[in-house]
């Protein structure tokens, strides 16, 4: 829970920046828990760390909780605190929302998804959500389930069902494609 709660806290900070959310990348730190320590990425650059305190330093400081640590480097970060955010009018016509499921390997990261999600996506896509994450039964060994849920809206009209699952397809069926993933 400390991991995704700062997780949560660095997205904000760069959403507060009008700055695309950061890209986590597995990161090997001593005075962190390996497997809760990541690089924190922006523009292809390494801007800081984030992760939890290792077991023995906790004890040593008689810590019983996790302790979260956030590395960020300010001033790569401030050089944008002056830039405007894109204004994107309201639409007024409703929003039409559709989930799926992947299957994927174990090692899959999110981001990579997202990314390719937003590349075959129509104008239309508003939003993309990750609201599952899923290691069980139903799901074989060395993978996971990921649920997401997309948003479709036009600003020109209001969007049909058979246009909708018509984008809706083309998303799910690139996933397949490029991704080499399983629809659940």
């Amino acid at each position: 829970e400390m991991f995704l709660w700062m997780k949560g806290l660095l997205e904000s900070l760069f959403e507060g920046l009008h700055l695309p959310a950061p890209v986590l990348e597995p990161l090997a730190v001593p005075c962190l828990e390996p497997g809760y320590s990541v690089a924190i990425m922006h523009e292809g650059e390494l801007c800081g760390a984030l992760g939890l305190l290792v077991g023995r330093i906790r004890g040593e400081w008689r810590f019983s909780d996790p302790v979260g640590l956030f590395e960020v480097n300010l001033e790569h970060l401030l050089g944008h605190v002056f830039d405007s955010g894109t204004y994107v009018p309201v639409s007024v016509f409703p929003p039409v929302d559709r989930d799926f499921a992947l299957i994927v390997p174990e090692g899959m990261r999110h981001e990579e998804i997202v990314k390719t999600i937003w590349r075959l996506a129509p104008k239309e896509l508003t939003r993309v959500e990750l609201f599952d994450i899923y290691t069980g039964e139903a799901v074989a060994a060395g993978h996971k389930s990921l649920a997401y849920s997309l948003t479709y809206q036009s600003s020109l009209k209001t969007m049909t069902d058979k246009q909708t699952n018509k984008f809706h397809e083309k998303i799910k069926s690139g996933l397949v494609k490029e991704l080499g993933v399983e629809l659940r």
